[in-house]
Order: C-alpha cells, then sequence, then structure tokens
C-alpha cells in the first residue's frame, strides 16, 4: 500500500520544454493553453513550478518503452528528425515536441516515485503538454482515426511505476470530455489497473470508443467502466457520473488503491470549443471535492495529469476543480442542470455500465 498522504497541500508543476511543442498551423492544442492555466491557478495563489532535475529520470528517452511498443516509439522519433511533420490529420511534431513529451514523461514518472516514497504533496497536478490519454501501446488505439494530439501516454507510465514500487491495484479515472482510449487499451487485460471513464456520447465525438459495455478482457474483464454523457450533460449528470465511478472504482480496486490516477480534461466545459456538453466550474469543483475526500479518507495520494480543454474549460473549470480539491467556495458559476431527456438516456447506460463484474 502507499504511504499515508499526511498533507493537503496542492503542488501544480510545469516545465519550460512544455511549452515548446509549438504548431506550425491554427491547432486547438498550442502553447497558449497552458498560459491560461497557469493564469487561471495564479488566481487560486497556486504558482505552477518545475521540479528539480535530480528527481527525474536521467535516461527519459527509454520511458516510452514502458508503455508503447517500440513501433510506436520509433515512429514519434522518426517525426521528430522530420519535425516539422504530422503524425496524422490532428496530430503534430514540431522541433520541441519530442522534448517536451518526453519531459512529460519524466516528470509522470518523478511524481508517481514521489508518491511511492511518501515525498510529495498531498496532491499533485502536472501540467504536461503533449497529453497523453490517446496514446495506446502502438499509436492510435481502439480502432480511432488518429492520436488526438497525442504522443506519449502520461498517466499510464505513473500507473505502472507506482505499480512496480507499491504492488497492489491503481485506480485511473479519466473526466476528459474525449475517451481515454489509449489508456483504457494499455490496461485492458490487466487486472491491477482500474480504468473508469466519463466521457461524451462516442456516436458524437471522436474517438468513437467507451461504450458500457467494454469491460476489459481476459484478466483485465470487469475492471474498465465507461459512464456515457449525452450531449447537453449539465453538473448534475456529470457529478452523479463521478461519484458512481469513484465508488466503483474504489470497490474494484479492493477498496484501497495504491493510488488515484487522475486525467484531467476540462473540455467538458460549456462553450470549451470542441463538444457538446455544458459542465462549468460547478461541476469540476464536485469532481474534486469527490476526489480529495476520497484520497484523504484512504491516505492515499491524488495525481492530476492535465489533458484536454483549450478555452474556457482551462480559465474556469480548472479552478473550480482545485477549490474542489482544497475545500473552497464555488463562486465562479452558477450550476447547470440537465433534461429529462438526458437523464434518462444517462440512466440506461449507466445502468448497462454498473451491471454485475462478470
Amino acid at each position: 500500500m502507499a504511504p499515508s498522504v499526511g498533507n493537503d497541500r496542492l503542488c501544480p508543476w510545469v516545465d519550460r520544454a512544455f511549452w515548446r511543442h509549438q504548431p506550425w498551423m491554427d491547432h486547438p492544442e498550442n502553447p497558449r493553453r497552458l498560459d491560461t492555466i497557469v493564469s487561471a491557478l495564479s488566481r487560486e495563489r497556486l504558482e505552477p513550478q518545475p521540479l528539480g532535475e535530480d528527481e527525474l529520470p536521467h535516461r527519459p528517452e527509454e520511458l516510452p518503452h514502458l508503455v508503447h511498443e517500440a513501433s510506436h516509439v520509433r515512429r514519434v522519433f522518426e517525426a521528430a528528425r522530420r519535425a516539422p511533420s504530422l503524425l496524422d490529420g490532428d496530430t503534430y511534431v514540431s522541433r520541441g515536441s519530442l522534448e517536451a513529451a518526453l519531459r512529460a514523461l519524466a516528470y509522470s514518472h518523478a511524481l508517481a516515485v514521489r508518491a511511492a516514497e511518501g515525498r510529495g504533496c498531498g496532491f499533485e497536478f502536472l501540467l504536461a503538454r503533449p497529453p497523453g490519454h490517446h496514446a495506446g501501446s502502438r499509436g492510435a488505439a481502439m480502432g480511432a482515426p488518429s492520436l488526438g494530439f497525442c504522443l506519449f501516454n502520461n498517466v499510464a507510465l505513473a500507473a505502472r511505476e507506482l505499480l512496480e514500487r507499491l504492488g497492489g491495484r491503481v485506480l485511473v479515472i479519466d473526466f476528459d470530455v474525449h475517451h481515454g482510449n489509449g489508456t483504457q487499451e494499455i490496461f485492458y487485460h490487466d487486472p491491477r489497473v482500474v480504468h473508469v471513464d466519463l466521457h461524451q456520447d462516442p456516436s458524437t465525438l471522436y474517438p468513437g470508443t467507451g461504450w458500457p459495455w467494454d469491460r476489459g478482457e481476459g484478466p483485465g474483464r470487469g475492471y474498465s467502466l465507461n459512464l456515457v454523457l449525452p450531449m447537453g450533460t449539465g453538473d448534475d449528470v456529470f457529478a452523479d457520473a463521478v461519484k458512481a465511478g469513484l465508488e466503483w472504482g474504489l470497490e474494484a480496486a479492493g477498496g484501497a488503491p495504491s493510488g488515484i490516477l487522475v486525467s484531467a480534461g476540462f473540455d467538458a466545459y460549456v462553450d470549451d470549443g470542441l463538444a457538446g456538453l455544458r459542465v462549468t466550474a460547478e461541476g469540476f469543483w464536485r469532481a474534486g471535492r469527490m476526489l480529495a475526500e476520497a484520497s484523504r479518507r484512504l491516505g492515499v495520494p491524488l495525481l492530476v495529469f492535465l489533458e484536454g480543454g483549450y478555452t474556457r474549460g482551462l480559465e474556469r473549470g480548472a479552478r473550480g476543480f482545485v477549490r474542489g480539491i482544497l475545500g473552497r467556495p464555488q463562486d465562479i458559476d452558477k450550476p447547470t442542470s440537465s433534461s429529462r431527456r438526458v437523464w434518462e438516456r444517462y440512466r440506461e447506460w449507466k445502468a448497462t455500465a454498473l451491471s454485475p463484474r462478470v
């Protein structure tokens, strides 16, 4: 089991290299995202800092091989040598992208080590770019048409490192508006990683995966949970899904996982730009509060990894989320409510997803 977590500090981490992943065309995944979320957290008196070099692995180029097959790693490295270049229609590689992606993995590894050794903050928040949850073992995952802006899977590496050092089971919760198909694929046969994913209806949004009947395979059967959110979902349905997913995930992990890892996308925020949900700072505040309460109650670390969120989600949703973690009031937004039709459809999908794990 993880060492007991003894403080309520939230430590946000960022590295200069994360700004060097730069598109040469108009693209939603760009360095302004970091400017936006750093400014938002500063308003909450949280100043993102870099980790010390002595905490980072000395050979970061070896890290991708811990979660990805050699063919995908080779493809990214080759694209970097040709940079600027495209891996697919969504995913670019600039001259600084490989450094940024390797530093993101190095930070993910370091935060897992800190947590395992009981040296970290109670709550860690890695503001990494590029994001990672669409990157599967061989690249684009589960038949997705692209890597969806991702190069390497940060949360998967952290989960692997926690398992290596602590054993037991790790709980990964992903509330990005898009399904974390890469993370699901990597751990789909692994009963040591409980993967809970909340995302917009896959029939309406990239990557088109993550249905309620997708529950894992082989030894991993019953350790994946997909909670589908209908278009128009507001704060009430979103919070219900976080609560249901967290309760299910903790039970599947045997009551007390070695750590709770969060793929935190803020693109479910109303009018963030790439999706059709109506979550506000209220919904993310509730999510942060529930996750922090579970971490405190169980004495396990909470490690948060930035995924999506492109405009207002980073400005307001991220602020609501950290306020929830820290127990501060939410007075940023007025909550949104879901229609009866949204509730009905959500409950149908939820019932299917939560049917007995067999």
